[in-house]
């Protein structure tokens, strides 16, 4: 399931209606069962997740894999100003229990989260800060033959080079100056920028 299949209902529920929110333990690798079985009984549910990105071994293709970013728990929105029903919850299937209750003894009651950090990881796992993806491809460069650069980084930063060949991709080959004599190198593009 997408990350935006699973947050974009909360959003909306949180954006229209003020919840009260709860931990919920799930029993082991539960977390979608349990998110699906508290939706059905009535009441929401959010299991923030993070998405990684690896390579495959043998293949060498890219794939990618959401998981829960805490595993073994959920979050739990009740709606506010009315009276929780923790044991429908508690019967609700991958659900092991809600922290802070403990259903031996009845003072006990169950740890609420604000509501501002269910807003916070929504617009946190909206905006990816938990994934573990690949770095984009560059966007190709629009240097020219002839064109005089700079270089950014590195020990020969603000050296003054002409463009030979902008052919590459990634990489140009560019002219410099050096030791009395024009010197032919190869820059990574990203390391170029035009000179003013």
């Amino acid at each position: 399931m997408a990350i935006e299949e699973t947050a974009r209902p909360v959003i909306a529920e949180t954006s229209s209606r003020a919840l009260d929110w709860f931990v919920v333990r799930t029993n082991p690798n539960c977390e979608d069962r349990a998110v699906a079985s508290i939706r059905e009984a009535g009441f929401e549910a959010y299991k923030p997740e993070r998405r990684k990105e690896y390579q495959h071994n043998r293949s060498k293709r890219w794939i990618e894999r959401t998981f829960p970013l805490f595993v073994g728990y959920v979050f739990l929105g009740l709606p506010a100003g009315r009276p929780h029903q923790f044991g429908r919850i508690r019967l609700c299937d991958g659900v092991k229990m809600i922290l802070g209750s403990n259903p031996r003894d009845p003072r006990s009651r169950p740890i609420a989260v604000p509501s501002r950090l269910i807003a916070e990881l929504l617009e946190m796992q909206a905006a990816g800060q938990f994934d573990d993806m690949r770095a984009p491809i560059a966007a190709p460069h629009d240097f020219v033959e002839g064109e005089v650069v700079t270089l950014v980084t590195g020990a020969l930063a603000k050296l003054q080079l002409t463009v030979a060949d902008p052919a590459g991709r990634e990489q140009i080959i560019v002219l410099g100056e050096m030791f009395a004599s024009v010197r032919e190198l190869g820059v990574a593009a990203k390391k170029l920028r035009r000179a003013v």
